[in-house]
């Protein structure tokens, strides 16, 4: 019983507690109610400012620091703690205030605390406010100068890093490529202002080639003494065997030579003479102030004369062509010169060595027919041992006869040639210079005959023959189309066989010479349909070696050159092994020689055994 009397007590003296039936309890209560709903009210208000000072200046350190020293003040009560946290501030005070009403004594002391109270937490919450913002300025400034020392930093460092790259990148000197885009528009107009350099030089390559096919074309359509020529030419027109020595002649401007000194503009005749090898023995230049070329030469006794052309003096021979016959002897001395000059342009195109003189052809033309004048047309002169004319003819048309070659046989002199375009002429004279009868050969080219050999009682004659298009009977007989020409002819002037080789294009034979039971004969050709190995585009000649036996079969055949110009210009032999000239502007093929370089033109020296087998090419 006595316990349960203790345990009521105890719960009464807690219901009380929980009541707060104390007066005394119940006002210090209803003051520190009244207290703590005011600490609350500022110390909210105070975080309010606070936070939002913190969030303007970035920190919320002070922030924290203020709502604890709030909570020291307000915790004077376990029940005003207790009470605090469920009920608002603001709420709390006015429920406190309506259920309670204090004395006026109390509200005075009240609102008197309550004033120091917020008088004190605004001067703190000021105080706050200049520290945060001193802070703030503070943390501005101390940013302010990181950045500024860092980008120093990077300025001093900088150049010492671009200074390192540029001493490494220094040997090496690589430049970045950039792409860069243009325009059409652009493109157009950068191409419209450059100068077409491309067009300049292949204008250059074709006029050079053209001028070349011209000057070859005039060598056998018998304007070989037409001595114009470029600044890069240089031919040999012509060959004989001295015993075991080669004496050539042609016409250059010394150019590429390591003898003579380069004349500029003007080529001048030139006779050379080399071993059996093709080691030079000597190179000699026909010195004369105007440009010249030599065409046929023969060996004599004591030296060489060589014949050919020159031009003449513009004043006091109206630039006429002269003829011109020079004598060297064995080194190369030139002993004498004889220049002819008649109405016409005079070109000496042949020579043979008689027992009392020398006979020469060529021609003298003219621009037009003129009938009264008779020292015009194709022409067969004799001199003396001295140079002296002794008699002179002259054959056919004042425009466009000309003899090419000779042979002397049977008591007379056998003279080849052309009278009009596609005419080939044989003229028999006596020796005397009589024509004596005279043969024609229609349908030849330009060239007519260019070339006559005598062997075993018959004459041999080489030229080209026009293939006309539909029908013989074509009056304008124009045609590109040429075959070879070979023929034989009896002593009187028929012919006993005909022999053509060729293509679609132009085929030609230029010379010819014997060699025991067999003639060889050289020209060109174009033809890629011709059975030889050509390597040109079918425009450009290249050179060709026919060898026939004397029934005109043919046994071998060969091909000279490369993709660009070149022609065989004559051939003589010394029974065992051949000897040609030729001039050629290839860069490739067969005969190439040190200084081919597919624009200039090079007179050429080419050896062969029987087989036509290429020995050396000089």
């Amino acid at each position: 019983m006595a316990q349960k009397k203790e345990e009521e007590k105890k719960k009464n003296t807690k219901k009380i507690e929980k009541k707060g039936d104390s007066p005394k309890k119940g006002k210090a209560s209803s003051e520190s109610e009244k207290r703590e709903s005011v600490t609350k009210k500022s110390s909210k208000q105070k975080s309010s400012s606070v936070k939002s000072n913190s969030k303007k200046s970035g920190t919320s350190s002070t922030g924290h620091g203020r709502q604890k020293v709030g909570k020291k003040k307000t915790s004077t009560t376990k029940s005003s703690v207790k009470v605090a946290p469920k009920t608002n501030s603001k709420s709390s005070s006015k429920s406190s205030v309506s259920k309670k009403k204090p004395t006026s004594s109390s509200k005075k002391i009240a609102s008197s605390n309550s004033n120091d109270d917020i008088s004190k937490l605004s001067q703190k919450k000021s105080s706050t406010k200049e520290k945060a913002k001193a802070k703030a300025v503070q943390k501005s400034r101390q940013a302010n100068s990181s950045k500024k020392e860092t980008k120093a930093k990077k300025k001093e460092e900088v150049p010492e890093v671009s200074k390192l790259k540029k001493i490494v990148k220094k040997p090496v000197k690589e430049k970045k490529k950039t792409a860069i885009y243009i325009s059409p528009s652009q493109l157009e107009k950068k191409n419209k202002r450059k100068f077409p350099w491309e067009l300049v030089v292949a204008f250059v390559a074709v006029f050079s080639i053209g001028f070349l096919g011209v000057t070859l074309y005039t060598k056998f359509n018998g304007k070989s003494g037409e001595v114009n020529r470029t600044n890069s030419y240089d031919t040999l027109n012509t060959v004989a065997l001295d015993q075991t020595d080669i004496v050539t002649a042609g016409s250059s401007n010394f150019k590429h030579s390591t003898v003579n000194e380069y004349i500029k503009e003007n080529a001048k005749a030139k006779i050379v003479k080399m071993n059996t090898s093709g080691d030079l023995i000597f190179e000699k230049v026909y010195d004369s102030k105007k440009s010249s070329v030599f065409n046929s030469l023969e060996v004599i006794g004591d030296g060489y004369l060589v014949v050919g052309s020159m031009a003449g003096d513009q004043e006091n021979r109206n630039g006429k062509q002269l003829g011109l016959i020079v004598k060297y002897d064995k080194e190369g001395n030139l002993l004498w010169e004889k220049v002819y000059e008649s109405s016409g342009n005079v070109q000496f195109l042949k020579v043979q060595t008689v027992s009392d003189g020398y006979l020469i052809v060529g021609s003298s033309t003219m621009t037009s027919e003129n009938k009264e004048i008779t020292d015009c047309g194709a022409l067969l002169f004799k001199y003396d041992l001295e140079g002296n004319l002794i008699w002179q003819q002259y054959y056919g048309s004042q425009t466009k006869a000309k003899f090419n070659s000779l042979v002397v046989a049977n008591g007379g002199i056998y003279v080849v040639g052309k009278n009009e375009e596609d005419l080939g002429v044989l003229v028999r004279y006596s020796m005397e210079g009589n024509l004596e009868w005279e043969k024609t050969y229609t349908y030849t080219d330009e060239a007519g005959f260019s070339d006559i050999l005598f062997k075993n009682e018959s004459l041999f004659v080489v030229g080209s023959k026009k293939i006309l298009p539909n029908s013989i009977e074509n009056e304008e007989r124009k045609t590109s189309n040429t075959d070879a020409l070979f023929l034989k002819y009896n002593l009187a002037g028929d012919i006993e066989f005909e022999k053509v080789f060729g293509g679609s294009n132009q085929d030609a034979y230029v010379a010819l010479t014997t060699s025991r039971n067999y003639l060889l004969v050289v020209g060109y050709s174009n033809s890629t349909d011709s059975g030889l190995k050509i390597f040109t585009d079918g425009k450009k000649k290249t050179g060709i070696l026919i060898k026939y036996d004397t029934d005109g079969d043919i046994e071998r055949k060969a091909i000279f050159g490369g993709s660009n110009n070149d022609i065989m210009t004559d051939i003589t032999t010394d029974n065992s092994n051949l000897y040609i000239t030729s001039v050629s502007n290839s860069k490739d093929g067969n005969i190439l020689t040190e200084f081919d370089n597919g624009k200039d033109s090079f007179g050429k020296m080419i050896k062969t055994d029987s087989r036509l087998r290429t020995l050396y090419v000089k």
